[in-house]
C-alpha cells in the first residue's frame, strides 16, 4: 500500500532502512552454509529490532510488521 502523505518522514526512512535491511539479508542468504547463515540473519534481526523501533507513525505499522515476519520466517 503506498504511505499517506501525511506519515512521519523518520518513520518512513527507518521503515526504508528496514526494508533494504530485510531485502539484503535474505537476498545474502542464499547460498551460505548454515553458520554463515546464522551470522547473516542474526546481525539481520538485530538491526531490524533497532529500525523497527523507530517506525512510530501509524500509518506504517503494518509495513513494520510485514518485513519483521519476513525476517522472522528465517
Amino acid at each position: 500500500a503506498a504511505p499517506s502523505p501525511h506519515v512521519d518522514a523518520a518513520s518512513l526512512a527507518c521503515l526504508e532502512r528496514l526494508g533494504i535491511t530485510v531485502a539484503s539479508a535474505l537476498q545474502t542468504n542464499a547460498g551460505l552454509n548454515d553458520a554463515e547463515r546464522a551470522t547473516v540473519i542474526g546481525r539481520a534481526r538485530a538491526d531490524a529490532q533497532t529500525q523497527a523501533a523507530c517506525v512510530t507513525d501509524p500509518n506504517l505499522v503494518a509495513d513494520r510488521d510485514a518485513w519483521l515476519e519476513w525476517l522472522a520466517r528465517y
